[in-house]
This record gives structure tokens, sequence and C-alpha cells, in this order.
């Protein structure tokens, strides 16, 4: 799969940029632990815009379909940057193969578990 068929899928996209910012980050001493620590502040604020919606917080603003997905959002792109980073041998688009194999094989996992029960 050439690099140009990838182009413009959201997940490469990130993943290039990923590692297209390590030198940058390095540069402000941004760590992977920075980036581990960005995702559980994401996660949190996926979290609570949830809870706001499922009326289990109900002294917040109220938020819309966008405000959840971007956070979710949030959360995946620390997750591919972390990924990016803490693999620095293997290009965006290896990574973006290895995370969909990786994707479909434990989202077919997870089916599995829940037919089961």
């Amino acid at each position: 799969m050439s690099r140009d068929m990838l182009s413009g899928d959201p997940v490469y996209d990130v993943l290039k940029k990923s590692k297209d910012l390590i030198p940058f980050a390095e540069a402000v001493d941004w760590t992977i632990s920075d980036t581990f620590t960005k995702g559980i502040e994401e996660f949190g604020e996926f979290s609570e815009a949830c809870m706001i919606r499922l009326g289990k917080l109900k002294t917040k603003d109220p938020v819309t379909d966008d405000d959840i997905v971007a956070e979710a959002a949030d959360i995946t792109i620390c997750i591919l940057d972390a990924l990016a980073r803490v693999l620095p041998n293997k290009s965006a688009s290896e990574l973006f193969v290895l995370f969909g194999y990786m994707l479909e094989k434990k989202s077919d996992k997870w089916v599995s578990k829940f037919k089961q029960e």
C-alpha cells in the first residue's frame, strides 16, 4: 500500500503528523510521559462530557454530540502520538497498517466475548 493511497485517512494523517512533530516536541522537552498525562486529561474530559449527556452531572452546561466526539478524537490523537513516539523505528504507514490490523483483531475478540456471555 503506497503512502499516497493512505494520505487523507485520518488515522494515517495523525500518525504522520506525530512522526513529523517528534523533533519539535523534543526541542520543547515534551516527553512521552507528557503525552500520556495529556491523554489521561483528555479521557477525563471525555468522561465528563458523557456523564453530562447521560444526566449524571446536572450542574454542568449541556454538551453537543460534536463536543463528545471531539473529546474522543483528542484521546485518539494522544494515543496515536504516543504510539508514534514509542515505536520511532516504524514509519507512519507501518504503524497505520499494524494499528488497523490490531483494531480489527481486538474488535473481533471484543464481539466474541459479548456473544459468549
